[in-house]
């Protein structure tokens, strides 16, 4: 599992763009790449938890579909990764 999400990491990086969201469910040692990212916290209150990843979902719908609408705002980030 660890090459997984740190392949998704890099991927992140190179076009820009959350493709993790890291969903803790119990307490443990979260690896250090994964600390600062935003995650759903199940730990303590299911309904929170579930909140947290429905609404970082919707947000990253919302980007997927503006890019689609305005396909001007993907070439620019296009050029800018090089």
């Amino acid at each position: 599992m660890e090459n997984e999400w740190q392949a998704k990491y890099l991927e992140e990086i190179e076009r820009k763009r959350v493709s993790v969201l890291p969903i803790l469910k119990d307490d443990c040692r979260v690896p250090t790449l994964l600390r600062a990212k935003k995650y759903a916290d199940f730990r303590h209150d299911y309904d929170d938890g579930f909140e947290a990843l429905t609404v970082s979902l919707a947000r990253l719908r919302a980007k997927t579909e503006s890019t689609k609408a305005n396909p001007s705002l993907n070439w620019r980030r296009k050029r800018r990764a090089g």
